[in-house]
Protein backbone atom coordinates (compact mmCIF):
# COMPACT_ATOMS: atom_id res chain seq x y z
CA UNK A 1 0.00 0.00 0.00
CA UNK A 2 1.22 3.36 -0.99
CA UNK A 3 1.19 5.93 1.49
CA UNK A 4 3.64 7.85 4.20
CA UNK A 5 4.01 7.45 7.99
CA UNK A 6 3.19 10.22 9.84
CA UNK A 7 7.05 10.54 11.29
CA UNK A 8 7.91 10.63 7.83
CA UNK A 9 5.93 14.19 6.81
CA UNK A 10 8.45 16.14 8.59
CA UNK A 11 5.72 17.77 11.07
CA UNK A 12 6.34 18.37 14.68
CA UNK A 13 2.90 18.10 16.70
CA UNK A 14 2.32 21.85 16.57
CA UNK A 15 3.13 22.01 13.14
CA UNK A 16 0.60 18.99 12.74
CA UNK A 17 -2.36 21.05 14.30
CA UNK A 18 -1.64 23.72 10.92
CA UNK A 19 -0.97 20.86 8.37
CA UNK A 20 -3.65 18.12 8.64
CA UNK A 21 -7.02 19.11 8.41
CA UNK A 22 -10.63 17.23 9.33
CA UNK A 23 -11.70 14.57 6.85
CA UNK A 24 -7.90 13.42 6.03
CA UNK A 25 -8.09 9.95 5.70
CA UNK A 26 -6.19 7.88 8.06
CA UNK A 27 -4.99 3.80 8.61
CA UNK A 28 -3.68 2.85 12.52
CA UNK A 29 -1.19 0.41 12.38
CA UNK A 30 -0.59 -0.70 15.86
CA UNK A 31 3.17 -1.21 16.60
CA UNK A 32 2.84 -5.38 16.42
CA UNK A 33 1.47 -5.35 13.09
CA UNK A 34 3.49 -2.66 11.37
CA UNK A 35 2.17 -2.87 7.99
CA UNK A 36 -0.78 -0.79 7.01
CA UNK A 37 -2.25 -3.43 4.38
CA UNK A 38 -2.69 -6.16 6.91
CA UNK A 39 -5.83 -7.15 8.67
CA UNK A 40 -6.02 -5.47 12.39
CA UNK A 41 -5.13 -2.03 10.39
CA UNK A 42 -7.91 0.27 11.21
CA UNK A 43 -9.25 3.07 8.50
CA UNK A 44 -10.61 6.38 9.28
CA UNK A 45 -10.25 10.03 9.09
CA UNK A 46 -8.99 13.09 10.81
CA UNK A 47 -11.05 14.44 13.28
CA UNK A 48 -8.91 16.57 15.03
CA UNK A 49 -5.25 17.27 15.97
CA UNK A 50 -4.53 18.19 19.32
CA UNK A 51 -1.51 17.25 21.90
CA UNK A 52 0.35 14.27 20.91
CA UNK A 53 -1.96 12.76 18.82
CA UNK A 54 -4.35 12.96 16.45
CA UNK A 55 -8.51 12.35 17.24
CA UNK A 56 -9.87 10.10 14.52
CA UNK A 57 -12.73 8.80 13.61
CA UNK A 58 -12.89 5.03 12.78
CA UNK A 59 -14.78 2.92 10.52
CA UNK A 60 -16.14 -0.96 11.56
CA UNK A 61 -13.98 -3.19 9.76
CA UNK A 62 -14.27 -6.40 8.90
CA UNK A 63 -12.98 -9.03 10.74
CA UNK A 64 -9.77 -10.56 9.38
CA UNK A 65 -9.65 -8.25 6.05
CA UNK A 66 -7.22 -6.36 4.93
CA UNK A 67 -8.21 -2.08 5.24
CA UNK A 68 -8.43 -2.20 1.40
CA UNK A 69 -11.45 -4.29 1.13
CA UNK A 70 -13.51 -1.70 3.36
CA UNK A 71 -16.58 -0.49 1.77
CA UNK A 72 -18.57 2.70 3.69
CA UNK A 73 -21.72 4.54 2.68
CA UNK A 74 -22.55 6.31 5.60
CA UNK A 75 -22.61 7.45 9.29
CA UNK A 76 -23.52 4.00 10.17
CA UNK A 77 -20.11 2.47 9.05
CA UNK A 78 -18.56 4.12 12.17
CA UNK A 79 -17.30 2.14 14.93
CA UNK A 80 -18.73 5.09 17.17
CA UNK A 81 -20.76 8.47 16.57
CA UNK A 82 -20.34 9.28 20.31
CA UNK A 83 -16.84 10.09 20.04
CA UNK A 84 -13.02 10.33 18.40
CA UNK A 85 -10.58 8.41 19.41
CA UNK A 86 -7.07 9.67 20.10
CA UNK A 87 -4.15 8.08 17.86
CA UNK A 88 -0.81 8.85 18.84
CA UNK A 89 0.70 10.03 15.75
CA UNK A 90 3.77 6.69 15.43
CA UNK A 91 0.78 4.98 14.80
CA UNK A 92 -0.51 6.73 11.90
CA UNK A 93 -0.18 5.95 8.04
CA UNK A 94 -1.51 8.20 4.99
CA UNK A 95 -2.46 6.35 2.32
CA UNK A 96 -1.90 7.75 -0.89
CA UNK A 97 -4.98 6.92 -2.20
CA UNK A 98 -8.62 7.08 -0.49
CA UNK A 99 -10.10 3.54 0.31
CA UNK A 100 -13.29 5.25 1.58
CA UNK A 101 -14.62 7.93 -0.72
CA UNK A 102 -13.98 11.27 0.24
CA UNK A 103 -17.43 12.37 -0.87
CA UNK A 104 -18.92 9.93 2.26
CA UNK A 105 -16.00 11.07 4.55
CA UNK A 106 -17.34 14.90 4.01
CA UNK A 107 -21.32 13.43 4.30
CA UNK A 108 -20.13 12.17 7.81
CA UNK A 109 -18.76 14.99 8.57
CA UNK A 110 -21.73 16.86 8.10
CA UNK A 111 -23.57 14.61 10.25
CA UNK A 112 -21.22 14.59 13.21
CA UNK A 113 -21.63 18.38 13.23
CA UNK A 114 -25.15 18.59 12.99
CA UNK A 115 -25.56 15.82 15.35
CA UNK A 116 -23.54 17.61 18.25
CA UNK A 117 -25.19 21.07 16.94
CA UNK A 118 -28.82 19.82 17.90
CA UNK A 119 -27.67 18.36 21.06
CA UNK A 120 -25.43 21.32 21.85
CA UNK A 121 -22.33 20.16 21.95
CA UNK A 122 -19.26 20.93 20.63
CA UNK A 123 -17.89 19.35 17.75
CA UNK A 124 -15.02 17.31 18.34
Amino acid sequence: MNGTWFRDLGYSPVDAQYKITRGVEVICVPDHIGDPSKPGCEVGFVWEVRGMGIFCRYWRMIPNAPPDLLACTGINDLRTRANSELTPFHLLFFPTRYIVDPQVISRVIMELIREKAENHEYPS
